[in-house]
């Protein structure tokens, strides 16, 4: 499974005011982990039970955030850079595509 997306600042401000977290580090446009993770699950068609992640370089606002799941291999890249690699644990839903 491929798929990808982007994480605009108007995104990452509304995540520090859910998530309470409002590190100086996030103000120059460096985005939440977790938020790229949620972003992940919110693609996935089937319940993620675990991810387990590895966080290799920054990820900023407005890049392409690419994703491929293979099995329970979990690769994120940013212009053909890995960003954050891991396993990522789901129970498969009827309709789910994985």
């Amino acid at each position: 499974m491929k798929f990808s997306f982007t994480i605009s600042q108007e995104t990452l401000k509304h995540y520090a005011q859910i998530s309470g977290d409002f590190n100086a580090i996030h103000q120059s446009g460096l985005v939440y982990g977790a938020l790229v993770l949620a972003m992940i699950e919110a693609q996935i068609e089937a319940q993620v039970l675990t991810i387990k992640a590895h966080f290799d370089r920054p990820i900023f606002i407005n890049q392409l955030i690419e994703v491929e799941i293979q099995g329970e291999a979990l690769i994120v890249t940013v212009k053909q850079k890995r960003c954050i690699h891991g396993l990522i644990k789901y129970q498969k839903n009827a309709s789910s595509p994985l």
